[in-house]
């Protein structure tokens, strides 16, 4: 009863709590002996840095904590998310370890090629990144065809298999297909898929091909991690669409980094590359690895690769066993070619061997389960266990041999013009002098194959340009071989800007064939006008970036003025 009394007390009058409280502790709270603050970790800061929170080093880690008086350490333990780093530091740490090695098994490469690469991936594991921005930027830069997006395959695989990354698949975005996209909606779609996808690494194929609104994008990325859109959008159907008048709670506003890899790859050389992007751009790279070319010992272990992948290829789908002598590997090793290069190789054993030995299996020459050698000796040729000689070339579809004879035909049956039948026979000659030059090591001369049709209306300048374009692409300079037949009216705008945009257009449709420029002299008429030189200098820029696989043919009058000026202005 008393205690209850003593409730009510308590409750109605205030005072008397505090009372109790004096009469049980004192005026003064006492310290208890041992006892101390400890402080928060989010309260630790640097002197003269306000704010900033610092976490325990590891050699502060390891040193023995002092004693106080009665022999209790006086150490703060570590935060739990210390602990988490450390043991994910260590984590990465072991999943690097010896990763060099294991590529050799996998990517073909210099030594100091491998060893950077995987340096540029462990980077961001030993200086630490942040949750927004990416974990690193890396400019990979070689050849055509060097295995740059397919080194990053492979060292994305390998860093799951090590349990480091979650996803073995990479996002790849190549910035060609992106040339026409003005308004940008196309790239953004896709990349905003690529950030938001299950992978590690975004691929930026051909970042040369960029233009200049897309650069901008990937530089905000690169240095906030997070680009805000202009206006709202949705995702719908595999892509963004314009969020104007709808209301929607999933609204895209921004695109996030989301701690992807950002890996860049270009054929250009790194001086070339440097000055196209720009300073800004490349201060934002983590990493630029420019990859060497292949030596004879890689080109022996790429060739050796692919015949492992051959031999295995033949197993599952001819059902026959194909061992590989010394000479034909070595023949293989020599068919390879630095600008075709991995791609390439790959190419020529499905199109000379592979194919010749599936009509072997279709003919029946090839029986099932038969083990067979593949040599060279003037020609593949193919050893079966009972002696007998099967020669690759008898069982080849040579197309280009027949598009080859077709063109000849066809350039033969044209009246006269005696000096440019002569011409367009000898760029056969000249091609194959200069590839035999490649391939033993010597200096070639790059063939310039663009041409100037100069004749008066009716002398057959379409039909020499038409017949070019099928030679072209028999004997390989081409890949497609069509003729893009064009005017001034297909090439320049109505505006300024639009001009530049149709060009590239047309230049895209003409990659892998010919661009025919009929009357050329009227796609620019004086210095003042800005629409023609518009247009001139897309098309310098287009045919400097395929140079590999496309020829211009500009078609005019037999007066070259207006030519002069425009190699020497603007080719200059």
């Amino acid at each position: 009863m008393r205690a209850r009394l003593g409730e009510v007390l308590r409750f109605l009058f205030p005072e008397y709590q505090i009372k109790a409280s004096i009469d049980e502790r004192g005026f003064f709270a006492k310290r208890q002996k041992g006892s101390r603050m400890a402080q928060s970790p989010s309260q630790v800061h640097r002197a003269g840095n306000a704010g900033q929170q610092i976490a325990p080093t590891a050699a502060a880690a390891e040193r023995p904590a002092p004693l106080s008086p009665e022999g209790q350490s006086n150490q703060v333990a570590p935060p739990a998310s210390y602990r988490e780093e450390r043991k994910a530091a260590q984590k990465a740490e072991e999943a690097f370890s010896g990763l060099s090695q294991e590529l050799k098994t996998y990517w073909v490469g210099s030594d100091a090629d491998r060893a950077a690469l995987c340096r540029a991936f462990q980077r961001p594991y030993v200086r630490g990144f942040n949750n927004m921005r990416p974990k690193n930027s890396i400019l990979i830069l070689g050849p055509e065809s060097r295995g740059k997006v397919y080194g990053v395959r492979c060292i994305t695989m390998l860093l799951k298999k090590r349990k480091l990354f979650h996803h073995t698949q990479i996002a790849c975005l190549r910035m060609k297909e992106y040339a026409m996209d003005s308004s940008n909606l196309l790239f953004l779609s896709d990349l905003y898929k690529a950030l938001n996808t299950d992978t590690e690494c975004v691929v930026f194929e051909d970042i040369d091909r960029a233009v200049a609104g897309q650069l901008a994008i990937l530089q905000e990325l690169m240095r906030t991690g997070i680009y805000h859109l202009s206006q709202r959008y949705m995702f719908m159907n595999g892509g963004l669409v314009e969020a104007t008048g709808v209301l929607n709670t999933n609204l895209v506003s921004e695109l996030t980094a989301n701690r992807k890899f950002f890996i860049m790859t270009s054929a250009f050389s790194q001086e070339k590359l440097v000055t196209f992007l720009g300073n800004k751009f490349i201060k934002e790279i983590g990493d630029i690895l420019v990859l060497d070319p292949l030596r004879e010992e890689e080109i022996k272990d790429l060739v050796y690769t692919l015949c492992v992948n051959f031999t295995e290829k033949c197993k599952k789908n001819l059902q026959v066993q194909i061992d590989f002598a010394e000479p034909a590997r070595e023949a293989i090793g020599q068919a390879y070619h630095p600008r075709k290069g991995v791609k390439g190789l790959s190419e020529y054993m499905e199109d000379t061997l592979y194919a010749a030995l599936s009509e072997m299996r279709l003919r029946g020459d090839l029986p099932e389960d038969t083990v067979a050698t593949l040599s060279h000796g003037g020609g593949f040729f193919l050893l079966l266990p009972d002696g007998r000689r099967l020669n690759i070339t008898g069982y080849q579809k040579n197309y280009s041999a027949l598009e080859l004879e077709a063109a000849k035909a066809e350039l033969d049956q044209v009246i006269g013009l005696a000096k440019v039948k002569e011409y367009v026979l000898a760029l056969e000659t000249n091609y194959k002098v200069q590839q035999m030059r490649e391939g033993r090591g010597l200096k070639k001369s790059d063939l310039s194959m663009h041409m100037i049709f100069a004749g008066n209306p009716g002398t057959g300048k379409t039909t020499i340009a038409r017949i070019v374009a099928k030679y072209l692409k028999a004997i390989g300079v081409l890949s497609s071989g069509q003729l893009r037949e064009v005017t001034r009216a297909d090439l320049v705008g109505q505006y300024v800007g639009h001009t530049a945009v149709k060009t590239t257009r047309v230049i895209n449709e003409a990659v892998g064939g010919v661009l025919f420029i009929d009357e050329a002299y009227s796609l620019c008429r004086n210095k003042g006008d800005i629409f023609g030189l518009e247009a001139i200098d897309a098309l310098v820029k287009g045919m400097e970036d395929n140079r590999n696989d496309l020829v211009v043919i500009l078609a005019e009058s037999p007066s070259f003025g207006f030519w002069a000026y425009f190699w020497g202005q603007r080719c200059s």
